[in-house]
Formats: C-alpha cells, structure tokens, sequence
C-alpha cells in the first residue's frame, strides 16, 4: 500500500432499494470493495467506500447518474491506545491543517492504519512523514 487511499462518496435521495442499486452496478462491473459504509442525513444517502478498481467504480458510478466525488486520503500509522487519534488530531490542528475525514482503516499489532482526508495534502504529507505508510 502507498501512503494515499483512493475513496468514493455517492449522496442521493434516500429510498428503498438504494443500497442494492448501488452495490449490484459495482459488481456487475466486477468492482470488488475493500471497504462501504452508509448512513441517512435527513432525507439524503450518504455511502462512502473504497473500490479496488477506483477508476472504472468512478466512471461506473458517473454513468449511472449518481452524484459522486472522489476522495484522496493519506494513510498513516498511529499507536493503538487511548488518546492517539486526539494526539494527531492535535498535530494537524497545531499546524492549521483541518481533517475532512477520518477513518480507522485496520489494526495490526498494537498499532491502527488511518485514512485521513485533508485540503492540504502536500503539507500534511510533509507534517506526517514520520507515520505515513
């Protein structure tokens, strides 16, 4: 793995049967996840994943009318223990970079592997040299 993860996020109308539209277009294209969540907002779906296959997920996705943006998150390393994620919540603060997204990606041992999305990738990539993976 690089030290950037490529995410997808589809909002729409929120209805029955949206979640089985958008899972069965990815694997009839032969799209395989390695990672989907999904929640409501008020009356609006939001389902964030990340494909193998990010390009052809894209494109599928844009075909098929859904609204999609596209998310470039750096991956890092962080100990795994109380107050870690504050940790470095609070050196990217500390130095004016705003976390769009954070996501707990895995474990490994007594470390955990973060996916964090920023406005500023250069400078967070030069921040977080020390832990990116």
């Amino acid at each position: 793995m690089n030290d950037e993860l490529r995410t997808l996020t589809v909002i729409a109308a929120d209805r029955p049967g949206l979640m089985t539209e958008i899972t069965e277009l990815l694997a009839g294209k032969q799209i395989n996840l390695y990672d989907f969540s999904g929640n409501t907002v008020g009356s609006s779906a939001v389902f964030k994943f990340v494909p193998v296959d990010y390009e052809a997920a894209y494109l599928a996705l844009q075909d098929a009318d859904y609204q999609v943006i596209a998310h470039r998150n750096l991956v890092v390393w962080m100990e795994d223990k109380p107050g870690a994620l504050a940790q470095l919540s609070r050196r990217m603060s500390d130095a004016g970079i705003a976390a769009r997204a954070v996501h707990i990606v895995g474990h490994q041992g007594d470390c955990s592997l973060v996916a964090v999305e920023v406005k500023e990738p250069k400078q967070a990539r030069e921040l977080l040299a020390d832990i990116l993976v």
